[in-house]
């Protein structure tokens, strides 16, 4: 997008406040959003914070400058906006001066963050990444080197935190039973994901927040997927250099109004005209408004506070969340493998099966939705339980699991029950040393798969089953201390008032 021309006085910006006449400066640019506050996958909410001001500071800490090409159309561009040091941001001044002195490169690449990160007037180093031994160990330096804010958007969940903290609780209250004098020289660890080879037996979920981890994001994530033999899954709304290409992908996609629903098969033509060698279609079913990330909007607070004061989550995006009826029209009208991913309850999945679905991924969206919700892997135990009890056939119908998994033994946990397990904010996290993090991050895990699958007598995927565990603890909701987990995790803050004299 070229900049440059008319210039808007920042009174003539604070003007243009409302719903229906919204514009908002980014690094010094002055864009009139009104037409994309319905499609803002976060919510109109979080752009009309900042209408009539300077957006910059909120909008980078969720998203890279690259977001503006891809969302913000040339018309919606209104001109530079004219410096008034008390309104605009520090940050926003200081690029426009950059700009003008250098032109921005599209072939320039820029990284996000540096080796030395600085917060509250301290220098924070990153280990070398040979000291790195487990993504909680990535998980640690993350929380150690990124801004406040960013670090409050990953790892938020919704109310209390109480399911996030969950997903990994239960998976501690699950047990092994090793088979000993067998020879597993020959051990692997490949395995078929929806008729597709994999090197490695799991998915990586589609994260929100890559780019504000690193500067190429989901980008990276999935280019370092594919070489270690991971099909990737592609997000929706995502920016991969891999469209168009012959590697398989699998997509990702919500339908969040009632027009995206009736369009669904000319939706899915153009995802498949995109990615021709698209695998299967993963459809979120689980967000039928937002989850109330309480933790998340206390620190957003500090950036941009609401004149009106912290507000509940918007319980009205999105606007419309698809029916059983609506995915059974979709599933009729492609020939693409429909998975219905964020299904949480055992006769959903039962159901699903039964009516034909290709899959179901079984999330509670990390903890970002519904406090309290079970844990994945205990709805995944469940599910497999009760699918035996009603003679379900799982043959063509493959079940995933998210949530808490950190470990290869948490890996090969899932496996044993069934499902093919999806990495998120583990993988993610790694991303602060780039795709040099990403790649140690699958290295770690593959390792230590194959380290569990041979003390527990293993030789391949197909061997596990739940012979090998022990799940009388999963549903007692007893807790067992993961030291490391709990020093990473960011606490849920109060309000803080000013300290009286």
């Amino acid at each position: 997008m070229t900049f440059g021309g008319s210039v808007v006085s920042f009174s003539e910006l604070q003007q243009h406040n409302k719903p229906d006449d919204c514009w908002i400066s980014l690094y010094g640019h002055v864009y009139d959003v009104s037409e994309f506050l319905k499609q803002h996958p976060g919510g109109a909410r979080r752009i009309l914070k900042y209408a009539g001001n300077d957006a910059t500071k909120g909008f980078g800490m969720t998203h890279s400058e690259r977001y503006m090409e891809r969302y913000l159309q040339k018309d919606w561009y209104k001109g530079e906006v004219e410096l008034a040091p008390e309104k605009i941001s520090k940050e926003a001044g200081k690029r426009k001066k950059i700009a003008d002195k250098e032109p921005k490169r599209k072939d320039k690449k820029r990284s996000t963050f540096k080796e030395t990160f600085k917060e509250k007037g301290k220098t924070v180093e990153k280990p070398k990444l040979g000291y790195i031994l487990s993504l909680g160990d990535f998980e640690a330096v993350a929380m150690n080197v990124l801004p406040e804010e960013i670090r409050a958007y990953i790892s938020s969940g919704s109310d209390d935190e109480i399911t996030v903290r969950e997903n990994r609780k239960a998976l501690g209250r699950i047990f092994f039973r090793p088979r000993c004098l067998v020879d597993v020289s020959r051990n692997t660890i490949d395995t078929n994901i929806l008729g597709q080879h994999s090197k490695l037996p799991f998915l990586i979920s589609p994260i929100a927040g890559s780019e504000m981890v690193s500067q190429e994001g989901d980008i990276s994530i999935s280019k370092v997927a594919g070489e270690h033999g991971i099909i990737p899954v592609i997000p929706k709304n995502d920016s991969s250099s891999i469209s168009n290409s012959d590697q398989p992908v699998f997509y990702q996609y919500s339908f969040d109004t009632e027009e995206a629903i009736i369009r669904a098969p000319e939706i899915v033509s153009n995802i498949q005209r995109k990615y021709p060698n698209i695998k299967a279609l993963f459809v979120s079913v689980d967000n039928d408004c937002a989850g109330n990330l309480e933790k998340l909007r206390k620190y957003e607070s500090k950036v941009g506070k609401d004149p009106q004061g912290l507000q509940p989550g918007d319980i009205n995006r999105p606007s419309y969340a698809p029916t059983w009826r609506d995915l059974l029209r979709l599933k009729t009208s492609t020939d693409i493998p429909i998975i219905l991913k964020g299904l949480q309850r055992e006769e959903d999945i039962v159901k699903a099966a039964r009516l034909g679905f290709d899959g179901a991924l079984i999330s509670n969206h990390g903890g970002r939705q519904v406090d309290c919700s079970r844990s994945s892997i205990e709805i995944l135990y469940n599910a497999k339980k009760q699918m035996k009890e009603k003679n379900v056939s799982a043959d063509g119908f493959e079940l995933f699991v998210e949530g808490g998994f950190r470990r290869g033994s948490d890996i090969v946990k899932a496996l044993c029950l069934g499902a093919k397990p999806a990495l998120g904010r583990s993988i993610l996290y790694s991303g602060v040393y780039g795709e040099a993090g990403v790649n140690k991050a699958l290295y770690i895990m593959e390792q230590d798969i194959n380290r569990v699958m041979k003390l527990l007598g293993a030789n391949s995927v197909s061997d596990l089953n739940e012979d090998f565990l022990d799940c009388e603890s999963l549903n007692f909701k007893a807790t067992l201390t993961d030291q490391l987990y709990n020093e990473n995790y960011m606490p849920l803050p109060g309000p803080k008032g000013r300290r009286g004299n």
